[in-house]
């Protein structure tokens, strides 16, 4: 497990701000037309977390926002001393996480410790009768209540606005 080397430097994913996305190699589903299958389980092309801090630490001067996205970046197992770790790291550079939102109890425990976090949302998970078809997209059996907690959890006013 390890994040991908594939790093992006993105002026886009923030509107007038530039960041780094790190890619996480292991997601808990299989969406339609994922454009990211290509990192998930390879396990071959990763970075340690202290290549990824050092990454930070040389890189940081060029960049606002570092963004963790994954496949599913709630599932690193050690997400909160990581993340501890990256802000100890940085001086000025925001923490963001991107999420399927299926693991709100990890999403409150780096609650407190990253800057923002991006709810990514296939389709309605609102609607029970939609659960199939939220099947199909999400290529697995999910769980919306997780979802609709998480939404819930990370449902304040943001720093990105």
């Amino acid at each position: 497990m390890g994040f991908s080397k594939t790093i992006l430097k993105t002026n886009h994913d923030i509107e007038g701000s530039s960041a780094f996305l790190f890619h996480y190699n292991r997601c808990n589903l299989d969406c339609y037309k994922c454009f990211n299958k290509y990192i998930i389980n390879d396990d071959k092309n990763v970075f340690t977390d202290d290549e990824i801090l050092d990454i930070i630490k040389e890189n940081q001067d060029f960049v606002d926002y570092l963004i963790f996205s994954g496949g599913e970046i709630t599932l690193k197992p050690d997400i909160v001393e990581f993340l501890t770790k990256v802000k100890h790291t940085t001086d000025d550079c925001k923490i963001i996480i991107y999420t399927n939102g299926t693991n709100p109890d990890v999403l409150e425990k780096i609650l407190d410790i990253v800057d923002g976090i991006h709810l990514d949302i296939k389709t309605n998970v609102f609607i029970d009768d939609n659960l199939s078809i939220c099947n199909k997209i999400y290529g697995t059996n999910i769980d919306n209540n997780a979802i609709i907690k998480s939404k819930s959890i990370i449902d304040k006013p943001s720093i990105i606005e």
